[in-house]
């Protein structure tokens, strides 16, 4: 079995210190075609940011398939995230310690499922799904819509 896992993460209103939410889409799961999703609101506050948040999602998705007790052959992971595809394959060192540590369990996660696995940095428009589930947990915390981001 080969999983693709997409991951997008938000802290909205503002970055730092706003609310950290998390969006997740794991392909290879259920039927052809079709993701299993995730999403939610990790904290508000301080120490929130959006590589908090980018990290809780990538988390959040590996914990799930560990959960089921998935033995996947091969973990293709996607995310529009430089800094943490970076930190994942340690092409980036990790400095800050919370980032770190969520950067290690993650790779915990893996190590226990036993299988291939790789990070590929993917622009923002081939994350929709991910990022729409964010942005949903967002609006489910706060009853409105975020104002659509504008490519740069």
């Amino acid at each position: 079995m080969d999983l693709g896992i997409f991951f997008d993460g938000l802290c909205e209103p503002i970055n730092p210190g706003g609310t950290a939410c998390y969006g997740y889409a794991i392909y290879g799961i259920g039927p052809v075609g079709k993701a299993v999703t995730g999403c939610g609101v990790f904290k508000a506050g301080a120490g929130m940011t959006n590589n908090v948040a980018e990290w809780i999602a990538l988390g959040k998705a590996l914990a799930l398939v560990r959960a089921e007790k998935l033995r996947p052959d091969t973990v293709t992971i996607y995310g529009d995230s430089q800094l943490v595809i970076n930190q994942l394959i340690g092409d980036f060192e990790c400095n800050n310690e919370r980032l770190r540590e969520y950067r290690d369990r993650c790779l915990e996660h893996l190590t226990e499922l036993g299988c291939v696995w790789k990070a590929h940095w993917i622009p923002r428009d081939q994350n929709v799904e991910a990022d729409h589930l964010a942005r949903a947990a967002y609006v489910g915390r706060i009853g409105r819509l975020l104002p659509e981001r504008v490519k740069s």
